[in-house]
């Protein structure tokens, strides 16, 4: 399998090698493109203003025109904390501007009703789209800036995995990347791919 990174990050290549997975330097050569993590996405992306966001417009421009190539040529795509949440958006989702008690260390993720210790560092969340299906949530619903900037407790457990069908966008908030070994958001992350992507062994 050959998975096309978006930007440079020798954690996440260093992951992706390891699963035996090559790592090439054309989407016209991948099977797979992964966008990584970092500045939250500019909010006018979903209609709103900048409440509560740390933002790269000139990144987002690039990523955009990724995008558009992915969609002509029809690739599946994951994104790993702000990949995962710029992915949610392009596929008509919005971003809570602010979640309390996710910045540092790990939390636990349900899937399937199964916990999963989970490397998860972002002070967004994901609301996705309608046609977005929920894979993941933390085990605890906490405080969020909502879309009309109101401070809140969210009415739902925070949203941590999105599955997009019609474009094949699997949006992966937690970092398998980060610890350097096969932890459970590592194991989590490659077995979604497999699962709903129908990637990797």
């Amino acid at each position: 399998m050959k998975v096309f990174i978006v930007g440079a990050d020798s954690l996440t290549e260093r992951m992706f090698l390891s699963r035996n997975w090559d790592v090439v330097d054309t989407l016209a050569n991948a099977d797979l493109v992964c966008f990584l993590g970092g500045e939250d996405v500019t909010p006018t992306l979903y209609d709103e203003t900048n409440l509560a966001s740390h933002c790269n417009w000139m990144r987002d421009v690039e990523e955009m025109a990724i995008w558009d190539e992915i969609r002509e040529l029809n690739l599946p795509t994951v994104g790993i904390c702000r990949g995962g949440q710029f992915l949610n958006v392009m596929n008509g989702g919005k971003m809570y501007q602010n979640v309390d008690g996710h910045c540092y260390g790990n939390h636990d993720v349900i899937v399937d009703e199964v916990y999963y210790d989970c490397t998860s560092t972002h002070h967004q969340m994901m609301d996705p789209a309608p046609s977005g299906v929920v894979i993941g949530v933390a085990d605890e619903a906490t405080r969020v800036l909502d879309h009309n900037g109101v401070n809140r407790f969210s009415d739902h457990r925070d949203i941590e995995i999105v599955w997009y069908p019609e474009n094949r966008s699997l949006c992966f908030q937690p970092h398998p990347e980060y610890n350097g070994k096969r932890d459970q958001t590592e194991e989590l992350f490659f077995e979604l791919i497999k699962n709903l992507i129908g990637l990797g062994v």
